[in-house]
């Protein structure tokens, strides 16, 4: 799902439509360890986990939260990036909406299938719509079919700062949300064993915070 930067996201490279981001970039490196051609599959969000069980994909990278309904289906990794939760909003409403209490009520956006969901649930009185795209609730927001989006704080900004109708609202969710996984089929243990060793040096010798930030770079600049 290619509409959540900085871990994945598309831009014109060289007069060509990319997919880009710090996980494709963390992807890229596997792909190259394990001598292996990387092919990057697009799908909804909401069909990643389902495609690694079915083994339809081998690795399944798209700013995945651990739960325990996901870890019944898939294996899951060491977590490698994490950001708090928080809301985009329409730039007018940046006085308004300053805590959960104030978005009580209203029409809130969350992508389908992920945990942003439960968090907006947990809003009292608030109407949650569901989109498998979150370029779909940019819209709605944009348009004043819903009132905010529940967004990873990093996701948040990246949008905010290529679109100057929205802010990111100036609190976060209390959320027991946990650092992104990736996931791999719970027979392939295998893989799974390579990807945290990989995982835990791209860690330590901070080539995960360094593509993160070349992966804000490049948002910047669009």
């Amino acid at each position: 799902s290619p509409d959540y930067p900085p871990y994945e996201f598309k831009t014109i490279k060289d007069g060509k439509l990319e997919i880009v981001g710090f996980e494709v970039e963390m992807a890229k490196k596997f792909a190259e360890k394990l001598g292996v051609d990387l092919e990057i599959k697009e799908m909804d969000f909401k069909l990643v986990i389902e495609s690694v069980k079915k083994g339809e994909a081998d690795i399944a990278m798209a700013g995945i939260s651990p739960t325990p309904q996901r870890a019944e289906q898939v294996g899951m990794t060491e977590g490698y990036y994490k950001s708090e939760q928080t809301a985009l909003i329409r730039a007018e409403d940046v006085d308004k909406y300053t805590s959960k209490d104030s978005l009580k009520g209203k029409n809130i956006g969350a992508q389908m299938g992920a945990i942003q969901v439960k968090i907006a649930q947990s809003v009292d009185g608030a109407t949650v719509k569901e989109l498998p795209l979150v370029t779909a609730l940019l819209a709605d927001l944009k348009t004043k079919k819903i009132d905010a989006i529940v967004m990873e704080s990093a996701v948040a900004k990246q949008y905010a700062m290529g679109n100057p109708e929205f802010k990111v609202a100036n609190f976060v969710f209390e959320s027991d949300s946990k650092s992104s996984v990736l996931a791999v089929k719970k027979e392939n243990t295998d893989l799974l064993e390579f990807l945290n060793k990989e995982i835990e040096q791209m860690i330590s010798d901070g080539t995960v915070n360094k593509l993160v930030v070349d992966a804000m770079d490049i948002t910047e600049a669009k």
